[in-house]
Parts: C-alpha cells; sequence; structure tokens
C-alpha cells in the first residue's frame, strides 16, 4: 500500500505496524492451531445438574472458567451463557456452519463439506483488512446424551501437526425456556516462535486472554443469532446468584459483563494457600508490584492525601505500555481486607479495580479482583484492535489482569 502509507503520518504507519503484527498475534495463531483428530485435547466437563444451576448468575453475566497446569500454561477454558431459545435452536445454529458468513464477524468464507460418517468438514476464511485468516474444523454430533436436553457437539481441527490442538465440546441445558450453553475448549498458541514466544515467555498468562477471544467469538455469536431465530423472548430464569464452588475448586472463575456491547467490568475470583491478611498484605504493596508482576515496569508511590495513597504505575507489554496515577483506598476488618484503586491520571485515567480478600473454603483464602479498565484510551493500537474485534477486549482484560492476579497470589505463597 505505498500510496496509503506515503500519506500517513509516522505515528500513524507505526500504529498500522502495531495492530498488524497484533492482529496476527491475536487472531491467526488461535484460528490456526495445529492439530487433529488423533491427538486431541482432553477436555473435563461438569455434571448437568450444576452447569444448569449457574442459569440465574448468567442472566447478569457471562461465566468463564481458566484452568492451568502445574507450571502456569494453560490447560482449558470453559464458558457458560444463557441464550433466549430453546436447546435445539441454539444446536441447529451452531451445526449451520454454512451461515457463519451472515452471523459471526469477519467471516468471508464458508463452506461445509459432509462426510459419509455422518460428520461434515467446515472450511472457513476470516478476513481482518491487513491479513487473512483460513483453516478447516471438523463438526461431530454426539449421541444424545439423558443429562442435556439436545446432543452435545464436537469441532476439532482437520490438519493434523505437533503443535497441539484446537478442540471445543458444546453441551445445551434446558432453563425455563432458554438454554444454558457450556463450551468447554483448548486452543494451543504457545508453539509459535518468534515474537509470539518471546511474548509468552514475558507475560505467560496471556495465552488464557488470546485462546477466549476465539472462543468467545463463535458462542456469543452462535447464541445471539438462535436468539433471533427465537423470536419473542422466552421465560427466562430470574436473575440472581449461583453456586459456583465447583467451578472454583478447578481454577480461576471470571464474570464477565458488558454493556451496549462493551465490557463493562469483569469479576475474577481466585483461591490461595496464603492466610488471608498475607495475601491482602503484598496487594497493599503496590509500590512494590514491579518486583514481581511481570507487566508491570514501574510502581512507585507519589504521596498520601488524607486517607488516600497515590502510586505510578507502568503497566508494559512489546510495543504497548500504559502510564497510570491511581489513588489508593484501605479497608479492612477482620480477616477480610478491601483495596480500592481509582486511575487519576494517565493514560488509565477512570479505570478501577477493587480486591476483597476474605477467608476461604476449601483454601485459607479467596480473593476477588473486580476492575473496569478500558485500555483503549490509552492507545490508538487498542482502538484499532476493538474496532477490528470488539471481543478483543475481552481477551486483553482477562489476560492482563490475570497477570497481576497471578503475580501477587505466587508472590503471597512462596513467602
Amino acid at each position: 500500500m505505498p500510496c496509503l502509507a506515503s500519506r500517513l503520518s509516522s505515528e500513524n504507519r507505526s500504529s498500522y505496524l502495531l495492530l498488524g503484527l497484533l492482529g496476527t498475534l491475536l487472531f491467526v495463531l488461535p484460528l490456526r492451531a495445529q492439530a487433529g483428530m488423533k491427538n486431541a485435547a482432553p477436555l473435563a466437563r461438569f455434571p448437568a445438574e450444576k452447569v444448569r444451576a449457574l442459569a440465574p448468575l448468567l442472566r447478569a453475566s457471562d461465566v468463564t472458567l481458566i484452568e492451568s497446569n502445574a507450571d502456569g500454561q494453560m490447560k482449558q477454558i470453559s464458558m457458560f451463557t444463557l441464550a433466549a431459545a430453546s436447546p435445539a435452536q441454539v444446536r441447529d445454529t451452531l451445526l449451520d456452519a454454512a451461515r457463519y458468513v451472515d452471523i459471526v464477524r469477519n467471516f468471508k468464507t464458508s463452506k461445509v463439506t459432509p462426510r459419509p460418517d455422518g460428520t461434515f468438514d467446515h472450511f472457513y476464511e476470516l478476513s481482518y483488512g491487513l491479513f487473512t485468516v483460513d483453516g478447516t474444523n471438523r463438526y461431530v454430533s454426539l449421541p444424545a446424551d439423558p443429562s442435556s436436553d439436545a446432543p452435545p457437539v464436537e469441532m476439532l481441527d482437520v490438519d493434523e501437526g505437533p503443535s497441539g490442538t484446537r478442540h471445543y465440546r458444546f453441551e445445551f441445558y434446558g432453563a425455563a425456556g432458554a438454554t444454558v450453553i457450556a463450551m468447554y475448549g483448548y486452543t494451543n498458541v504457545r508453539n509459535s516462535g518468534g515474537v509470539v514466544a518471546k511474548l509468552f515467555e514475558r507475560v505467560p498468562q496471556l495465552e488464557h486472554g488470546l485462546a477466549l477471544v476465539s472462543q468467545a467469538a463463535l458462542i456469543l455469536s452462535i447464541k445471539q443469532r438462535a436468539q433471533q431465530l427465537a423470536g419473542s423472548t422466552p421465560l427466562l430464569p430470574a436473575a440472581g446468584n449461583a453456586p459456583y464452588d465447583f467451578l472454583l475448586e478447578r481454577g480461576v472463575v471470571v464474570l464477565l459483563r458488558s454493556q451496549n456491547g462493551r465490557l463493562s467490568d469483569l469479576s475474577m475470583i481466585d483461591q490461595s494457600s496464603a492466610q488471608p491478611l498475607g495475601l491482602a498484605a503484598w496487594i497493599k504493596q503496590i509500590g512494590s508490584w514491579s518486583a514481581f508482576v511481570p507487566t508491570i515496569t514501574r510502581s512507585e508511590s507519589s504521596g498520601q492525601q488524607d486517607d488516600i495513597a497515590r502510586y505510578e504505575l507502568e503497566q508494559s507489554l512489546p510495543l504497548l505500555s500504559f502510564r497510570t496515577g491511581y489513588g489508593t483506598r484501605v479497608s479492612a476488618a477482620n480477616q477480610s481486607t478491601s483495596i480500592d484503586m481509582m486511575g487519576l491520571s494517565g493514560d488509565l485515567k477512570g479505570s478501577r479495580m477493587r480486591w476483597d480478600v476474605t477467608p476461604g473454603r476449601s483454601m485459607a483464602s479467596q480473593v476477588v479482583l473486580r476492575s473496569s479498565v478500558q485500555f483503549d484510551r490509552g492507545s490508538l493500537v487498542m482502538r484499532q484492535l476493538y474496532k477490528t474485534e470488539p471481543l478483543m477486549e475481552y481477551g486483553v482484560n482477562v489476560g492482563l489482569q490475570l497477570v497481576i492476579l497471578r503475580g501477587l497470589k505466587l508472590r503471597a505463597e512462596q513467602r
């Protein structure tokens, strides 16, 4: 594009280069993980009655479970959402892959080839302007499961290779006329080499956020289309809380809340073997975060005013950096501690983070990080990236907040 490039300022040219590189990292790799039927990832499920019982919570939040291996690498991502449509309508929409060009953002080609064994291969091509993604997935309709309200469906990469796999399983549970969709998945994004390998070497937890985008783009598009086909809104379960301790036993639970098509805030819940007061003590040491949180390259105290302590934080990734002045307030009662952080100046002005540390049930403590951070406010690259794929906001926020949570948790447990 020589003519276009000549008209762009050096800042804009840099932004386009960064956008192209970030787009390659965040889209091509998750969607082109090389693997096949023979080395499909083992996916662990949950009992049907426990998944169905999530319905009241899903009225206000999509729920994600992030599971990791002992070395911190991604093991599995499970997503749960509530669709105002019947289980059969949701399943039929998922299996109508030829129509993805109409319902999944950026799809340009969607071709289905039936196979003699009843499965079908789905060749897709997605265009993100600066680059194109293509590949083939195989859809397998599984036998009816007495515990679910529509037969499960699995989706796997067709191409076989040594680097891993892309393997999804969908289950459908009726709930007062609506459907709880469970999507269990694994997408390999690690064995890619080059810049990506360096990115994960610096911030390993980012793979969870990148893989989440791939899953969310499909499940939320299927949900929206099924709801459109359903027409009038069916009777939905009453909104409210629901038990999710069974999810916490296996990993980090993330509640994703959206408004007007944007991620409004998220809650990240985890358990720790560190005592509550000990874990809270490390979180409160914001001026020391740069010593044990991989993405925090600068953390300094900048004074105190009344009961508000001020800190300057710099959060950096390859190609990106955010500098923000935060005001913080701490409150405590018994073994429970809350730390509120508000972005007062800089790139992420207006952002909020709240930490709540309490005694746990199955472990010594439980920590909840609720945050609302709009990274696109402080970065032209992020603004362009979100325009290309709005769901990237989910992956960026989950990935970067998980880095902070796990860095602090690990420090407390080591001490």
